[in-house]
Protein backbone atom coordinates (compact mmCIF):
# COMPACT_ATOMS: atom_id res chain seq x y z
CA UNK A 1 0.00 0.00 0.00
CA UNK A 2 1.06 3.40 -1.00
CA UNK A 3 1.36 6.18 1.47
CA UNK A 4 0.30 9.76 1.32
CA UNK A 5 2.50 12.73 0.18
CA UNK A 6 1.52 14.05 3.70
CA UNK A 7 2.88 10.74 5.43
CA UNK A 8 6.25 11.00 3.65
CA UNK A 9 6.89 14.88 5.38
CA UNK A 10 6.05 13.86 7.89
CA UNK A 11 8.52 10.97 8.41
CA UNK A 12 11.18 13.26 6.89
CA UNK A 13 10.48 15.99 9.87
CA UNK A 14 10.87 12.79 12.36
CA UNK A 15 14.04 11.29 11.26
CA UNK A 16 15.66 15.28 10.74
CA UNK A 17 14.50 16.21 14.31
CA UNK A 18 14.61 12.70 15.67
CA UNK A 19 17.45 10.81 14.55
CA UNK A 20 19.73 14.48 13.18
CA UNK A 21 18.95 16.42 16.82
CA UNK A 22 17.65 19.04 14.37
CA UNK A 23 14.81 21.43 16.37
CA UNK A 24 11.60 21.59 13.99
CA UNK A 25 12.47 25.54 13.65
CA UNK A 26 15.96 24.23 11.63
CA UNK A 27 13.88 22.07 9.02
CA UNK A 28 12.09 22.94 5.75
CA UNK A 29 10.96 20.09 3.45
CA UNK A 30 10.61 22.42 -0.04
CA UNK A 31 10.15 19.31 -2.31
CA UNK A 32 9.14 16.29 -3.02
CA UNK A 33 9.18 13.95 -5.65
CA UNK A 34 7.91 9.76 -6.15
CA UNK A 35 10.29 8.03 -8.31
CA UNK A 36 10.39 4.15 -9.26
CA UNK A 37 12.33 3.25 -5.58
CA UNK A 38 10.48 5.59 -3.57
CA UNK A 39 10.18 9.16 -2.38
CA UNK A 40 13.00 11.68 -2.97
CA UNK A 41 13.18 14.58 -1.07
CA UNK A 42 14.60 18.23 -0.68
CA UNK A 43 15.39 19.63 2.75
CA UNK A 44 16.73 22.70 3.79
CA UNK A 45 18.25 22.81 7.50
CA UNK A 46 19.26 25.28 9.08
CA UNK A 47 22.98 25.22 10.42
CA UNK A 48 25.58 27.17 12.47
CA UNK A 49 28.60 27.64 10.21
CA UNK A 50 31.74 25.33 11.74
CA UNK A 51 34.26 26.90 10.23
CA UNK A 52 33.44 30.62 11.52
CA UNK A 53 32.27 29.13 15.28
CA UNK A 54 35.98 27.69 15.26
CA UNK A 55 37.38 31.32 14.07
CA UNK A 56 35.38 32.02 17.37
CA UNK A 57 32.57 34.61 15.82
CA UNK A 58 29.64 34.88 16.84
CA UNK A 59 26.86 32.54 15.49
CA UNK A 60 26.60 32.70 11.97
CA UNK A 61 23.82 30.40 10.58
CA UNK A 62 24.12 28.73 7.14
CA UNK A 63 20.63 27.13 5.17
CA UNK A 64 21.74 23.66 3.49
CA UNK A 65 19.99 21.54 1.32
CA UNK A 66 20.09 18.09 1.62
CA UNK A 67 18.54 15.51 -0.62
CA UNK A 68 16.83 13.19 1.26
CA UNK A 69 15.83 9.21 0.08
CA UNK A 70 12.88 7.24 0.86
CA UNK A 71 12.22 3.62 0.05
CA UNK A 72 8.48 2.68 -1.23
CA UNK A 73 7.19 2.25 2.74
CA UNK A 74 8.72 6.00 3.57
CA UNK A 75 11.63 4.91 5.62
CA UNK A 76 14.42 7.47 4.81
CA UNK A 77 17.67 4.96 3.74
CA UNK A 78 20.11 7.62 2.48
CA UNK A 79 20.94 11.60 2.60
CA UNK A 80 23.38 13.89 1.04
CA UNK A 81 24.33 17.61 1.51
CA UNK A 82 23.58 19.09 -2.24
CA UNK A 83 27.13 20.75 -2.61
CA UNK A 84 29.26 17.04 -1.71
CA UNK A 85 26.85 15.67 -4.12
CA UNK A 86 27.54 18.01 -6.56
CA UNK A 87 31.70 17.55 -5.84
CA UNK A 88 31.13 13.57 -6.34
CA UNK A 89 29.72 14.14 -9.45
CA UNK A 90 32.70 16.61 -10.92
CA UNK A 91 35.16 13.91 -9.43
CA UNK A 92 33.36 11.43 -11.63
CA UNK A 93 33.44 13.07 -15.19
Amino acid sequence: MAISISEVKKKILTFWEKEMQRGPSQVKVIKIDLSADGWLARVQITEENEYLKKLGHPPVFDKNIYDTTLDNAGKVIGFCKEEEREKDKEDEE
